[in-house]
């Protein structure tokens, strides 16, 4: 790494520029400060902290949660409850409550060609706001123009 910065320090000049900017700026900081000598166990510890890390990051990462053979059972039951709960108690109610009845189109609007054929049919309804546009037959727009369509309630 330290190899590496050099090498761009050595190729790009405001990289240069920057580094001795915060030289500048940061080596008085380090100037009032003298030698300390650690103690050798203060070394030993951090060595036995970082082999314990390593160590940990090849563990499972279920191994820190603590739950039980139960507790797994427990929460896979109650999500496939919720699940079923969710997707069929709608479609239950829907049926039960609620006849199936479509939309009636507030308006409809029907493009044809030269020869009265459909080409696009627009429908639109009213409570539940739909804007539903089938196209038939695709119509020959020139190229550089658009077709556009307009709906004003």
């Amino acid at each position: 790494m330290r190899r590496r910065f050099s090498q761009l320090i050595a190729e790009r000049g405001y990289v240069a520029e920057v580094v001795s900017e915060w030289e500048w700026r940061l080596n008085p900081l380090g100037n009032p400060v003298g030698s300390i000598t650690t103690h050798p166990g203060v070394w030993r510890n951090i060595r036995r902290e970082i082999a314990a890390d390593s160590r940990q990051w090849h563990e499972p990462f279920w191994s820190g949660l603590l739950l039980s053979q139960t507790t797994t059972v427990f929460a896979v039951i109650t999500l496939a409850g919720l699940l079923t709960y969710r997707i069929l108690v709608p479609i239950a109610v829907q049926t039960i409550w609620a006849p199936a009845v479509a939309p009636v189109p507030s308006f409809i609007s029907v493009l044809v060609n030269k020869r009265r054929a459909p080409m696009i049919v627009a429908t639109a309804t009213k409570p539940p706001q739909h804007l539903i546009i089938v196209i038939i037959q695709k119509p020959k727009v020139c190229q550089g123009k658009d077709l556009k369509f307009w709906a004003i309630p």
